[in-house]
């Protein structure tokens, strides 16, 4: 995470305004002539030069036997 957090800093420090765990439900993008607005049912509209949306996955961890290795699956497929 230190690299993550050092690359967050350099951003910032130039001015890109980066906003995670948003958890947005998005509804709309739209181009206009600044840039673009992001617009869904619960939260107000976002202006941006540039989106970047990531989805999550979760892992498939059935008939691995992973109990058996002494890994507790339930902790793992609880975080995704």
């Amino acid at each position: 995470m230190r690299r993550g957090s050092e690359s967050l800093k350099t951003l910032e420090m130039r001015g890109v305004n980066i906003q995670l765990e948003r958890h947005v439900p998005i509804e709309q993008i739209e181009e206009y002539e600044e840039g673009l607005r992001v617009s869904g049912a619960c939260a107000s509209a976002i202006e941006a030069d540039l989106v970047l949306m990531a989805t999550g996955r979760k892992p498939n961890l059935e008939g691995l036997g992973l109990g058996d290795l002494g890994i507790d699956d339930t902790l793992i497929s609880q975080s995704g």
